[in-house]
């Protein structure tokens, strides 16, 4: 989950860095911030215990719409998609709060509750 996250970061800030170098070329990049989506990536991690995935299944989007809403972004020369209302809140409270509503988000949403390894802090584990 960790490395996971990190490189969905990472992807993100250097496509907006990217995007300042390329201001004046005529060259666009868009990056896409789907949120969960149903993929078979679901089954292959075992992220199906998780609580997006389990209990909240009902946040995560179906593929082809979030490739829909991708290339349209794209075509429209739209710097960043974040498919979905759930994930442009979160999105915004990222930038607020930053790294600590991240930890708080992968702990609560992303990892299985009953996982061998689960980090754990004390206030911010759910049973």
């Amino acid at each position: 989950s960790a490395i996971y996250h990190a490189t969905k970061s990472f992807i993100r800030n250097w496509a907006i860095a990217f995007q300042h170098e390329l201001i004046g070329t005529g060259v666009g990049i868009t990056v896409i911030c789907p949120g969960p989506v149903k993929t078979k990536f679901v089954a292959s991690s075992n992220s199906q215990k998780s609580l997006i995935f389990g209990a909240l299944s009902w946040f995560a989007y179906e593929s082809m719409d979030v490739a829909t809403a991708a290339v349209n972004g794209t075509l429209n020369g739209t710097r960043e998609v974040i498919y979905g209302p759930l994930w442009n809140v979160i999105q915004n409270l990222l930038s607020v709060y930053g790294e600590a509503y991240n930890i708080i988000a992968v702990k609560v949403l992303w990892q299985d509750p009953k996982a061998k390894y689960r980090s754990t802090t004390s206030k911010y584990d759910h049973k």
